[in-house]
Parts: structure tokens; C-alpha cells; sequence
């Protein structure tokens, strides 16, 4: 099984797989869009938008979101993208907070 097809082996509902050390740690789905990456320990998504506006409203909203979650991803944008990525807790796999976070971010990109 691998991180795609997730714990239930469903493609269509990729999890974030539950190992010890560095492996991913997260039992939940991960939201859509976004990806697993193993090497370094993260989850990667890119929003796109229609004008430079809208990408610094989604900004401005995953800002707040940070500050609520105590969450800080590292970010990179131009004018209609915003790359995110987040990373775990002391170098480890991504778990269940990040993914959280994840979920709301995508639900922020939608509410413009």
C-alpha cells in the first residue's frame, strides 16, 4: 500500500499513512488537491486564482487561520498562485493538526 491509495486502498480517498519515526503519522484523509510528499516529511498544495486581489484575500484569510492554529506554512506566490506547504511538529510526518489545517486552507481558497 502506499500513500496514494492510502489505509483503505481507496484512490479515490487518499489518507496520509500511520507509521512510527519520520513516516506520516495522520490517519486523516488529506483534503483535495492536496499532495503527500515524503522527502521532507509534508503535504503541498497550489492554489490558483483568477486576479492578484484574490490571491492576497486568500493570503490575508490563511494568515488568520495560522495565528487560530498556532500553524505557520511556508509559502511562495505571485500574482494569481499561492504555493503551501506544511511540514509536521520537530521534523516529523505531517499528523491529524496539519491536516486540519490543510481542510480549512482549501475551504479559504473557495470562500473569495
Amino acid at each position: 500500500m502506499n500513500a496514494v491509495q492510502g489505509m483503505s486502498g481507496n484512490l479515490q480517498n487518499p489518507r496520509v499513512q500511520k507509521r512510527e519515526g519520520s513516516k506520516m503519522a495522520a490517519t486523516l484523509p488529506l483534503p483535495e488537491g492536496w499532495k503527500s510528499v515524503e522527502h521532507p516529511p509534508s503535504l503541498f498544495r497550489r492554489f490558483q486564482f483568477a486576479s492578484y486581489k484574490e490571491t492576497r484575500a486568500f493570503l490575508d484569510r490563511l494568515a488568520a487561520l495560522s495565528e487560530e492554529m498556532s500553524l505557520y506554512p511556508d509559502l511562495g506566490f505571485g500574482p494569481t498562485h499561492a504555493n503551501v506547504t506544511v511540514y509536521g511538529t520537530d521534523g516529523k510526518a505531517p499528523g491529524d493538526h496539519e491536516i486540519d489545517f490543510a481542510t480549512k486552507a482549501a475551504t479559504l481558497a473557495s470562500a473569495g
